[in-house]
């Protein structure tokens, strides 16, 4: 398909969305995930559930992203790229969760976030897990650095295994809040 009047394009399982072009999935539908959606400098609101059958971005320039649907893959890396907003109102469950984008906001604060691992480098970050987990790599991202303020917290056990830090002097607030005497802050790595 080649037209001015088709505002996207595909490239085997990636969707790019022409610029000024949104995407949007409606809520009460189930969806697949198997590659990578761009927007440029446009939202993307993931309405429905979504079901990963392999690693995946979300990118969206300086786009806000809204995940209002639960988003599902216990074996998969998910990368959120944006310079823009990052809300939620449903879950995310993933192996590894890489959030990218210069002066992005993300606020993942969801009760049930299931995120194996965590990565990223990016503004500011608001992250609260479910069961526990580590700061890490995902792809080739390692640890957490932000520019802004950063918060990571998690019901379980969270373990610092990469580098932590805000470079522009923002707060860092890093916590292990569940109730199981299991439930300890492990700091293996710098935090600064």
């Amino acid at each position: 398909l080649a037209s001015a009047d088709i505002p996207f394009s595909v490239s085997t399982n990636n969707l790019s969305l022409s610029s000024g072009f949104a995407f949007q999935t409606l809520s009460g539908t189930n969806y697949t995930l198997d590659g990578n959606v761009t927007t440029v400098d446009a939202a993307q609101t993931w309405g429905g559930p979504v079901a990963m059958t392999g690693n995946a971005i979300l990118a969206a320039g300086n786009g806000p992203i809204a995940i209002n649907g639960a988003i599902s893959g216990a074996t998969r890396n998910l990368t959120l790229n944006t310079s823009g907003n990052v809300t939620q109102s449903a879950a995310i469950t993933v192996a590894g969760l890489e959030l990218l984008g210069t002066g992005g906001t993300y606020t993942l604060n969801h009760g049930s976030n299931a995120i194996t691992t965590l990565a990223g480098n990016t503004g500011a970050v608001s992250f609260t897990e479910s069961n526990g987990f580590t700061v890490g790599t995902v792809n080739s991202t390692n640890g957490v650095t932000a520019t802004g303020n950063l918060t990571l917290l998690g019901t379980g056990p969270v373990t610092v295994s990469k580098n932590v830090s805000s470079t522009a002097g923002g707060n860092i607030l890093l916590a292990a809040q569940g109730v199981n005497y299991d439930a300890g802050l492990a700091i293996n790595a710098s935090v600064t």
